[in-house]
């Protein structure tokens, strides 16, 4: 189990007050660490979501918090009925739930594989949505803290996946000085991780796909889509139809739906506040701005999406 010693070293060396995060960066790591280890893993999943986004492409704009996958193997589902598919998806969970069983143990976690107990599991949709909470104790806050791991086991992809390096908040460190102080922990702090994850530009319509059908309004959605598209150098009009039928596909399940038929209202007048509690680094001036157009834009989509159904 990581030391607050080392925490706080590594919040000295790259300025971050929030030692809390430091600390569930470093079991994030950790986890995808172990995890790339496992075939299994390897072959079935593939890296998606805010961590993937900031461990892969964007660096540390802000902190994320979850770890999130899905299923690659989608041809499994074809031509067969939602009984099979359940069935089917119970025996690849349950492999899942042993892996990150053992890998909990190893690295002082606490997660039980059964799937009846709501504290570590919760399945949905007919076990085609997994979520996981893998518990520890800070050492910062002195409480009980979770990992979420989500899965999606049946999805859309619109773009080929990419093969990326996942690296911790901790990766500019110097290692020989590390070795010798915290030579436990090195590895984890310092190496990088090769993980198939989504392309960026699927990562942008995942995003609008969340913005469109979570419950509520999160600002993190405004916030990962204005900085990946900063980044692409594109409008966001240009991935219309992508988003349309990302958003459409996951609209089969009733709750996304209800969610979807809500957020016209939430998105009138919203207004995004405080951004600088998370963030990690300053958004341009346009920022806010732009985040108006955006919301105009995604209430345009929900008029359109309506207007299918």
């Amino acid at each position: 189990m990581i030391t607050k010693e080392f925490v706080d070293y590594i919040g000295s060396k790259t300025k971050i007050e929030k030692r809390e995060l430091i600390e569930k960066d470093f079991l994030l790591q950790e986890l995808l660490l172990e995890l790339q280890k496992e075939k299994y893993f390897r072959e079935n999943f593939v890296f998606k979501g805010g961590t993937c986004l900031i461990k892969c492409y964007l660096g540390y704009f802000r902190f994320s918090e979850d770890l999130d996958f899905s299923f690659i193997k989608q041809n499994l589902f074809k031509n067969k009925s939602e009984n099979q598919i359940r069935k089917l998806l119970s025996k690849e969970i349950n492999i899942f739930l042993n892996i990150i069983e053992e890998i909990s143990k190893k690295i002082y976690l606490d997660f039980k594989s059964s799937k009846g107990n709501r504290k570590y599991i919760e399945l949905g949709g007919n076990n085609k949505f997994l979520t996981l909470k893998l518990w520890y104790k800070s050492q910062i806050l002195n409480e009980e803290q979770f990992i979420k791991i989500q899965i999606n086991f049946v999805d859309l992809f619109k773009y080929k996946f990419k093969r990326k390096k996942a690296n911790s908040i901790s990766k500019n460190i110097n290692i020989e000085e590390t070795k010798f102080l915290f030579p436990e922990y090195v590895d984890v702090a310092t190496k990088e991780i090769n993980i198939v994850c989504y392309d960026l530009k699927e990562i942008l319509l995942e995003k609008f796909r969340a913005l469109l059908t979570r419950k509520g309004v999160k600002a993190r959605d405004f916030i990962d889509i204005y900085f990946i598209l900063k980044y692409l150098e594109k409008d966001f009009k240009i991935f219309k139809k992508d988003i349309l039928d990302k958003t459409v596909f996951m609209l089969r399940y009733y709750k996304y739906k209800r969610n979807l038929l809500e957020k016209e209202e939430l998105l009138k007048n919203y207004e995004i506040k405080e951004v600088e509690k998370l963030l990690l680094i300053e958004p341009d001036k346009d920022f806010y701005e732009f985040n108006k157009k955006l919301a105009t834009f995604v209430n345009g989509l929900i008029v359109e999406i309506k207007g299918l159904f």
